[in-house]
């Protein structure tokens, strides 16, 4: 193809691209595509035309009410105590601006409630009243509730405790800071390079596709009169043909990448601005021929990570990144929520859902590596290389940008998982690897 194309929210945009920045946004024949907005209720395309069936993630009922009941309260300052039941759970009463618990002591309301350890302490005596089974975590003291074996709820998440961690290891190991109309240019950049190389580009809410222009001019040369088409024209049908049947072996080479981002709309509230790596991976990956699907905020979900994870043999799926929340031997989504109560998956998830061959998985995620069960479940269902942390990591975007470029980089110029490995390790001593060392991007 001599010209890519640009697809945003289903609407393909009509060369020849005029590109602009304003500040820290940017347009493209006059519409915005980026800042990424914040949606609440992301509209979702299908990623594949047919996919083998992937169980529902449901929360039962009665955990979704007592989480959302326990944080209303909790919101409220204990001034509505829905049905109680924080007072019954607990005997903690809020009277004007205090707060007395059940031995008598009083405490000053507002500090109360801002105590992580007092929310902590509070919705382990509800779970408990409740008979809801739970776990509070080693580091950072988060509790989960399991749903079920491989999966469950991230009930309360230790925010200011991360904060706090990111802020000591950006003293022992700092880096540049990044302004934010320099990440809006990066953007734009990767954007201008698919275009110029032909590529096809598509932004949906909370996903993003980089479809290589090898793969589309294949797929083009099979489209009757696909040369004659209007732009319009060319992405719609580009649009029906390209998604994948599953269900099928493909009928055209492939190797792919999937990409989670789950924790974009935290690190850009928390921190001020999100990382910007993971879309300079989709672009760096997608000029060496891959398909990279880049999934965002609440469209990581569990069932989007078995559907991939399952498919991984029959898209050659040779690339995992993931840059989020986690903790030992749990990594963290983005639904149902975008700033709390996520769901986590662990190392039963990918015994049950797995069937990858020699891929690279890379989780940018706190304690992946503190033991080996999730390094062992990927590696045992056709992993390659593990690489992880073995303890808390940075949020700061700069941070992350820096630790995924130089584990990245030397992959991407042709240079072994042992390479890269030591290369991030060299910059911090607790990412570690597990696996062969002698992998490579193909």
């Amino acid at each position: 193809m001599k010209k890519g194309i640009l697809v945003v929210r289903g609407k393909a945009l009509e060369p020849p691209y005029v590109m602009r920045q304003e500040a820290d946004r940017i347009f493209v024949n006059d519409k915005e595509v980026y800042p990424l907005p914040e949606i609440e209720k992301p509209k979702e395309r299908a990623l594949f035309k047919a996919v083998p069936e992937v169980p529902e993630f449901q929360v039962p009922a009665k955990i979704q009410k007592v989480l959302e009941d326990f944080q209303t309260s909790w919101a409220s300052g204990i001034i509505r105590d829905v049905d109680n039941l924080i007072k019954d759970a607990s005997g903690i009463i809020r009277s004007e601006d205090f707060i007395k618990d059940a031995s008598g002591i009083i405490r000053d309301a507002d500090d109360f409630i801002q105590d992580y350890q007092e929310e902590k302490h509070t919705l382990k005596h509800v779970l408990k009243s409740k008979d809801i089974p739970f776990v509070e975590t080693e580091k950072y003291n988060d509790v989960l509730i399991p749903v079920e074996n491989e999966w469950g709820v991230v009930a309360l998440f230790n925010e200011a405790e991360r904060i706090k961690v990111a802020a000591e290891i950006d003293m022992e190991r700092p880096v540049p800071f990044k302004y934010q109309y320099k990440d809006a240019a990066k953007f734009k950049e990767y954007i201008e390079t698919g275009l110029k190389e032909g590529d096809m580009v598509i932004m949906d809410d909370d996903q993003m596709e980089f479809i290589p222009h090898e793969y589309l001019n294949e797929v083009a040369n099979e489209i009757p009169g696909f040369s004659a088409m209007s732009t319009e024209e060319q992405a719609e049908s580009l649009t029906e043909q390209l998604p994948l049947d599953l269900t099928r072996e493909p009928v055209r080479k492939i190797k792919s990448a999937a990409i989670f981002f789950p924790h974009l709309s935290w690190q850009r509230e928390v921190v001020g601005r999100h990382s910007r790596y993971p879309f300079s991976l989709a672009i760096s990956l997608k000029s060496k021929g891959y398909r990279v699907w880049l999934l965002l905020n609440k469209r990581v979900t569990l069932k989007e990570w078995a559907r991939l994870l399952g498919m991984g043999q029959k898209l050659n799926l040779r690339a995992i990144y993931n840059q989020g929340h986690g903790n030992r031997n749990t990594i963290f989504v983005g639904e149902p929520n975008l700033k709390k109560n996520w769901y986590y998956f662990n190392d039963q998830f990918v015994y049950k859902h797995a069937k990858l061959h020699k891929t690279i998985v890379h989780i940018h995620s706190c304690l992946t590596l503190a033991d080996n069960r999730l390094a062992t479940a990927f590696l045992r269902k056709g992993a390659c290389t593990y690489g992880a942390w073995r303890t808390t990591t940075s949020a700061n975007p700069a941070y992350c940008d820096k630790c995924d470029g130089i584990f990245w980089r030397p992959l991407l110029s042709g240079a072994t998982t042992g390479t890269a490995c030591r290369a991030l390790n060299t910059f911090d001593s607790m990412f570690r690897c597990r696996g062969n060392k002698n992998c490579k991007l193909p």
